[in-house]
């Protein structure tokens, strides 16, 4: 199926941790798929800007983006109220571009009243158990959520979580 001209539904609902422990992470109301079909045109608009911003074709690599419920179980310290299980957010990376250059590309469309989000996080996770190293948690708004920009205190040097959660530093847009 496809969501769009750009990103398919295998893209989204993809993930090595299902591959790897049989979980079939492409069931899903008819609410989760319109919610992605929301973030697929949120994605592709911000895969155009960027590339509009930085003068090359710039790729969003998705990392993780729809989490069946007993995917997201399976994910090591994954949130119980996770919007990837919503079909509303994505983990993603920006071929062509740092990922500080991406996130602060974000905060300007978000400052700028270009586009807008719900959270946006840059995380920094370079353990073994993770799917990818750092990425951008990028999600759609919700009620109480819009242009929630965070910055994860891990970083490569520090490389420890803190009684195993993540603490994250807001940063104004």
């Amino acid at each position: 199926m496809i969501l769009g001209k750009t990103f398919d539904l295998k893209t989204f609902t993809y993930s090595r941790t299902a591959e790897k422990r049989g979980i079939d992470n492409t069931q899903m109301t008819d609410r989760q798929l319109a919610r992605l079909q929301e973030l697929h045109k949120l994605f592709v608009e911000i895969q155009q800007r960027l590339s509009v911003k930085f003068g090359k074709p710039i790729q969003i690599n998705f990392t993780s983006v729809f989490r069946s419920l007993a995917l997201n179980n399976a994910i090591p310290n994954s949130s119980k109220k996770s919007q990837h299980m919503d079909g509303e957010a994505a983990d993603t990376t920006a071929i062509g571009i740092s990922l500080e250059n991406y996130y602060q590309a974000l905060r300007d469309l978000a400052r700028n009243g270009v586009l807008k989000f719900g959270q946006v996080i840059i995380e920094y996770d370079k353990r073994p158990d993770t799917e990818a190293g750092d990425w951008i948690h990028v999600s759609l708004p919700k009620p109480g959520i819009l242009n929630d920009f965070k910055r994860s205190p891990i970083t490569k040097k520090e490389g420890a979580r803190v009684e195993g959660q993540r603490i994250y530093t807001s940063e104004p847009l």
